[in-house]
């Protein structure tokens, strides 16, 4: 019983053993044991100080500083480095007024191209609107007719026509001022192919915008824009809360996975982009990649794509701790993946993942009071694709580059009966609404493919809606979470530990029926008790000798027990 009750204690401890040994413990304690505080780079140091807190990295940062400039580091300041340093020094709680300065002078006037850029004022009366800016304070007037267009015939106005405008700086001050009766909606447009950029849009007679095209260049003594120090500024610039004056050079020059991860980490509206180049297995371009996309998506919906990238991180972890290529991902794996996202004031913040105020979630993102999770603020829809789609929420009012009217008599792709009767009406006739799950007259897989596919097995479609209990061909877990929830992915740890208890469990009933066995014998009840003993001559005492069964049992107790051992190191 002794040995029973042994085996027992032993196998619950290896158990909680095992339940201990958690990807971030594994992780935190390599990174502990193999860092190399004075032999980090400044992208190591940053992090690696970060997640564990750690004043010896703190005094190493402090050490590779240039105390003029507060730039990193000494020996050769560049931003990319004094940008990662910053913002452990923020984190820190150190002051970053150097730092901020640095990044600021390093800040310049990203190439423009002023036939990309357009004004869009949506109106359907005659007035006039006068657009001011540096170069023209008295401004230049432009005249609407009483549908609400130009004398091309457009509600159009290209940077072209203003008249000595120049982009000389990060970012420029334009005011629109109108005098339509009503309230027109007055949008600032980039068109660089067939992709639409709403830069900012206002619904006001008197609109101000404040344009922003800056870039950052390597150092400020650089003129030229650096791509890898803008996007790693930036980035930066968003965790800290200030302004990002490089964004608009940043859609235009993302092209990789690192890149669409840091632009939708300051801006979650680039998040679908980001996930449409995730890789089946969850994956991204590499690990230090993928850290960074875990990170965009960890307070995001896509919760499949997030389970199925942090299981493929995770795959990338070694048997002692280590993630992907040492020092830099298990640091930046600790701050993405298991320490969240920290902004300003999260240091306070026990639970990790969780929020207190909107500050602490991601641009796009409020903070939930109750559930204390970071949900994404809704919005408009507008795809702009020049197509007016009524079933996706598009209007006149909050998708004016896809729904407009030309009052031209024909009914075009950006017009509908609601808001252009005179084009998309006639007498007798329905006209055909894309959106409704029905192939119609007037529509093709061109104007309308969300209801003339070609697909086979499409008889059924018009059942097929959101909340009805079944995931449609249509449907995925953001567009309808009612009937396509996700499948919850869970850990196979308990599944070991129930084959290691079953084992071991095995092993010790068989011992004990071995040594059940071997005592039964001797205490086994006989007719002779109930009647006198018998009568025998006594003989001399002889000391017991331990039976070679105890031997043997003993070696196989001895056996199940080293054998449950060696199973749980080969799950480790």
């Amino acid at each position: 019983m002794k040995r029973f009750a042994f085996f027992m204690g032993f196998l619950l401890i290896i158990v909680a053993s095992a339940n201990a040994q958690t990807p971030e413990d594994n992780a935190t304690r390599w990174l502990v044991n193999h860092i190399v505080w004075s032999q980090a780079t400044i992208e190591e140091l940053s992090f690696a100080t970060i997640v564990l807190d750690s004043q010896t990295g703190l005094s190493q940062l402090n050490n590779k500083m240039n105390s003029a400039t507060g730039c990193f580091p000494k020996t050769g300041c560049n931003v990319k480095e004094t940008a990662l340093a910053t913002l452990a020094l923020r984190e820190m709680n150190q002051v970053t007024e150097k730092q901020i300065k640095y990044l600021n002078n390093s800040l310049k006037v990203a190439p423009f191209n002023a036939q990309d850029w357009n004004i869009q004022v949506v109106s359907n009366e005659a007035g006039t609107c006068t657009i001011k800016y540096e170069e023209s304070p008295n401004g230049i007037i432009f005249n609407f007719d009483e549908n609400g267009k130009l004398d091309d015939g457009s509600s159009w106005i290209n940077f072209n026509q203003l008249n000595g405008f120049n982009f000389n700086r990060h970012s420029e001050n334009v005011n629109i001022a109108c005098t339509f009766s009503s309230t027109p909606r007055i949008s600032i447009i980039k068109i660089i192919g067939n992709n639409f950029y709403i830069i900012e849009e206002q619904t006001s007679k008197n609109a101000n915008f404040k344009l922003r095209n800056g870039c950052y260049s390597s150092s400020p003594s650089s003129v030229n824009c650096d791509e890898e120090s803008s996007f790693y500024a930036s980035f930066v610039m968003s965790k800290l809360g200030l302004s990002i004056d490089a964004g608009n050079y940043l859609k235009d020059n993302a092209n990789n996975d690192l890149e669409y991860s840091m632009l939708s980490l300051i801006d979650s509206k680039h998040i679908p982009a980001l996930v449409s180049r995730q890789k089946d297995d969850g994956s991204f371009e590499n690990v230090y990649s993928s850290l960074f996309a875990y990170g965009a998506l960890r307070n995001s919906n896509y919760q499949e794509e997030k389970n199925e990238l942090k299981s493929w991180i995770e795959s990338q972890q070694s048997n002692d701790g280590r993630i992907g290529n040492g020092i830099m991902d298990t640091s930046i794996a600790l701050y993405f993946v298991y320490a969240g996202l920290l902004g300003p004031g999260d240091e306070e913040d026990e639970q990790g993942e969780g929020c207190i105020i909107d500050s602490d979630c991601q641009q796009g993102y409020s903070c939930n009071p109750i559930s204390r999770l970071c949900e994404q603020e809704t919005e408009p829809f507008c795809n702009t694709n020049l197509r007016c789609e009524p079933s996706l929420g598009e209007t006149l009012q909050n998708c004016p580059t896809d729904c407009f009217c030309n009052n031209d008599g024909t009914c075009d792709p950006t017009e509908n009966p609601t808001i252009c009767p005179l084009d998309c009406q006639t007498s007798g006739e329905s006209q055909p609404e894309c959106g409704n799950f029905r192939c119609e007259v007037g529509e093709d897989e061109i104007s309308c493919p969300r209801d003339c596919s070609t697909e086979s097995g499409r008889e059924n479609q018009d059942e097929e809606r959101c909340g009805n209990g079944i995931c449609g061909f249509d449907e995925n877990e953001n567009s309808c979470p009612l009937d396509c929830e996700p499948e919850k992915k869970s850990s196979l740890l308990w599944l070991w530990i129930i084959i290691a208890i079953l084992i071991l469990g095995g092993g010790a009933f068989f011992v004990i029926t071995k040594m059940k066995k071997g005592s039964g014998k001797k205490s086994e009840p006989s007719y002779l008790d109930q009647g006198m003993p018998p009568k025998y001559p006594p003989t001399g005492y002889r000391p017991v000798q331990k039976p070679r069964k105890d031997e043997t049992m003993e070696n196989e107790l001895d056996k199940s027990i080293k054998e449950a051992q060696d199973l749980l190191k080969r799950k480790k």
